[in-house]
């Protein structure tokens, strides 16, 4: 496997030599065709913050008597989170990936394109035809900094016309004809090796949940969920499309739930193995939020800036709508990128609305109460102990606020504003990661009286971007995406680290 990931990466970052002529969706020439692919990052860069989404840049190959040409295509993240949908029109002919947005370098960075190697795969535009080349997967390689990228050899049919029907609407005429994909001869012979690669190293740790038995079960980027037994290494099981999962669920019945981006909610009835579809009449977008109340399933549907929730029985998953919301987020003054996220309180449902309110449902009731928040959100939780717990910004700086009463009042907290928001057991005992400023790892930490104060427990020279504790209270967990794990049993001030 190490020289099959070998023979396809690339791996040399590089800036673009000239600027290429940039192609929109829409038919620019009455003799053009259109290209269509997603790039699902499956690496550890990819933060739900920051997103430094590239064009990319293709090369039309030369034919007798022309010269080479450079397009560019754009991306979109409608109704995305971690991919992004690429679309434009282009003149026929043979084509190769030239620069390409790799989401690499980081947060920050200015520029993530790598070169494309002139081994990867072609592709063939045709006029007035469009050319869909499914979902490339870029994924890391074994040495440090190596960017792989894996891509199906046949697109899901479904997948294409519901991304051109609701977010690249100019293609809508070209479904009509037969769709192209990649060029078959061109295709490396270990491609569909790397592609089974990627989905045994789908990256993250998301949305945990028990299950009765006492597993972990989470998602991750690549359309994978995992069962993770502690004491045992987890185990991936392919929910069939290529997506990030960004919640999952552990119903009172037993069944599975995932959803996450492009509207992707399934439901498995025989732990994992088999998977269907349960979105029914819900809106293309995301699914950014799972929980079951009494025999209810409630999703949280994020679109553009608009963000609603439905419930259904689960015998019956008629979706009904609850409540819909507009986000009101300043370019300016908010943080960009912030997710609505609903939490369960007893028979309340919390709603962060992005960049500074959060919505208050009493599900039996149904009345909803808008609520402000002490500034703009960044990361928020709802813990056992009933405390709602915010990193908000109420000028330039973010610090950490709490809130007893759902939201009505808000009051600074103690903790650090270096400190992941915490898990609770109870009212009083909880755990956290701390991080340091400019330096790499943090602490495990716990506390005995509500969170008043802090005492660091273990070293991590990692980032534990999840803590939790089991549904009984009798372990904590400290999840790291790219893999360690830690367990404690008491409570946080013991840990050993845990298979994964």
């Amino acid at each position: 496997m190490k020289r099959i990931l070998l023979a396809l990466a690339a791996v040399l970052l590089t800036a673009c030599a000239t600027a290429p002529e940039r192609r929109s969706a829409k038919m620019q020439y009455a003799n053009d065709g259109g290209v269509l692919f997603r790039v699902l990052p499956n690496v550890q860069s990819a933060s739900m913050f920051f997103k430094n989404w590239q064009a990319i840049s293709v090369v039309r190959l030369a034919g007798p008597g022309e010269k080479e040409q450079r397009f560019s295509v754009s991306p979109t993240t409608d109704g995305t989170t971690r991919s992004a949908v690429y679309a434009g029109t282009l003149p026929p002919g043979r084509y190769r990936f030239d620069a390409f947005s790799s989401q690499q370098c980081g947060y920050m960075c200015v520029s993530s394109s790598i070169t494309m190697s002139e081994k990867f795969s072609r592709f063939t535009v045709q006029s007035g035809r469009l050319t869909d080349l499914g979902v490339l997967i870029q994924l890391r390689g074994s040495a440090a900094g190596d960017v792989l990228i894996a891509h199906t050899r046949q697109p899901d049919a479904s997948a294409t016309s519901e991304i051109v029907r609701e977010s690249i609407p100019n293609f809508a005429r070209l479904l009509t004809q037969p769709i192209g994909s990649w060029d078959e001869d061109t295709i490396p012979g270990a491609m569909s090796d790397l592609y089974r690669y990627s989905l045994v190293n789908s990256f993250g740790f998301v949305s945990p949940h028990q299950t009765k038995a006492g597993d972990v079960v989470y998602g991750s980027a690549n359309g994978v969920m995992y069962r993770w037994k502690p004491g045992h290494h987890a185990t991936p099981m392919d929910v069939g499309v290529r997506a990030s999962i960004e919640t999952t669920l552990v119903t009172s019945s037993g069944s599975w739930i995932a959803g996450g981006e492009l509207g992707t909610l399934l439901m498995s009835t025989d732990e994992g193995r088999t998977w269907r579809s349960i979105r029914g009449a819900l809106p293309f977008g995301v699914m950014t939020d799972l929980a079951q109340w009494r025999d209810q399933i409630i999703v949280t549907v994020l679109r553009g800036k608009n963000v609603r929730i439905y419930s259904a029985d689960e015998a019956t998953l008629d979706w009904k709508l609850l409540a819909s919301h507009d986000l009101q987020i300043s370019s300016f003054w908010d943080i960009q990128g912030v997710r609505p996220q609903s939490y369960l309180m007893g028979n309340m449902l919390v709603t962060t609305l992005p960049g500074r309110k959060l919505a208050a449902m009493d599900l039996v009731s149904w009345s909803i109460e808008i609520r402000s928040l002490p500034g703009a959100i960044q990361m928020f939780s709802a813990s056992r102990d009933g405390v709602l717990r915010c990193r908000c910004a109420a000028t330039i700086a973010v610090s950490p606020y709490e809130s007893n009463d759902l939201g009505k009042t808000w009051k600074p907290s103690s903790a650090s504003r270096f400190a992941l928001l915490p898990a609770f057991k109870d009212s009083m005992h909880g755990v956290s990661y701390v991080g340091q400023w400019l330096a790499k790892g943090g602490a495990l930490a716990y506390t005995e009286d509500g969170g008043k104060t802090w005492v660091e427990a273990t070293k991590a020279d990692v980032y534990f971007d999840n803590v939790f504790f089991s549904d009984d209270g009798t372990q904590a967990f400290a999840a790291s995406a790219i893999g360690p794990r830690m367990i404690s049993s008491d409570a946080g001030k013991t840990w050993r680290a845990a298979q994964y």
